[in-house]
């Protein structure tokens, strides 16, 4: 398989974690650990989902808080998938925002917090630190996503509460989702763009990192990003199949 095929057979990974990012800003009503940071992580006033079959059946929510309305829950029971979204991030009182394509993993749209230095050099070099730091939230997030992904109990686990969630709204507890986290091994950060896209790490570019804690705190919003993609260290060779709902039922993104 070369190295074309090899991203086209891993775009469902970006959808799945989409729609991981939603039920967990759900679950945790925004507020949680990335990595060892206490974050907020909102979806904010655009979302486009799709039928995974039929490209042309597409539904953009555009205003305030769309995952929130009926449509976007009816979309869902569709058997529609959120594949593009506009989200915000807030890590100490720095609000970044981004639109994130999940196809791609790809971050556009970026709006950085306001820069504090007044010098351009300053600026220029407040600016970079910025947007590394929205990089690294961005990896922490599909860090974890992978790691839930190739951990198959957490991740069976996982699927059945987002297809509750899909059906009838219902949502786990935290404690029983921070169990189920914890059960996901240490990881390795992926840096390298292809790897990115490919789910498959490149040699010696790749920085250990420990599983993030069971404990999820509270934190404020955040929000911008770069165009730089998030990414762990291995996927699945196939997307798991998602089952438009016959009446009032959905299958989940894996």
């Amino acid at each position: 398989m070369d190295l074309i095929d090899l991203i086209e057979s891993h775009r469902f990974l970006g959808t799945e974690f989409l729609m991981w990012l939603w039920y967990k800003s759900d679950v945790f009503e925004g507020r949680f650990m990335v990595g060892e940071r206490a974050c907020e992580v909102w979806f904010d006033d655009k979302l486009t989902l799709e039928a995974v079959m039929v490209e042309t059946e597409q539904s953009v929510l555009k205003g305030a808080s769309p995952t929130f309305t009926p449509e976007a829950r009816e979309a869902l029971r569709q058997g529609k998938m959120p594949t593009q979204a506009k989200l915000r991030l807030i890590y100490e009182g720095k609000e970044f925002q981004l639109t994130l394509k999940g196809a791609a993993l790809q971050m556009s749209g970026i709006k950085l917090p306001a820069l504090m230095t007044r010098s351009d050099d300053e600026k220029f070099y407040e600016r970079m630190f910025l947007l590394e730091l929205l990089e690294e939230l961005m990896e922490d997030l599909y860090t974890e996503f992978v790691g839930l992904r190739l951990t198959a109990n957490a991740w069976d686990k996982v699927l059945d509460a987002v297809r509750a969630w899909i059906k009838d709204g219902s949502l786990i507890e935290t404690d029983e989702y921070n169990a189920l986290k914890a059960q996901v091994p240490a990881l390795k950060r992926v840096r390298s763009t292809t790897a990115i896209a490919t789910g498959i790490p490149a040699t010696g570019d790749v920085q250990e990192v420990q599983a993030a804690p069971a404990a999820e705190a509270q934190a404020e919003p955040a929000a911008e990003s770069a165009q730089a993609e998030p990414a762990a260290e291995e996927a699945p060779a196939a997307p798991l199949p998602v089952e438009p709902a016959a009446e009032a039922s959905a299958a989940p993104p894996a």
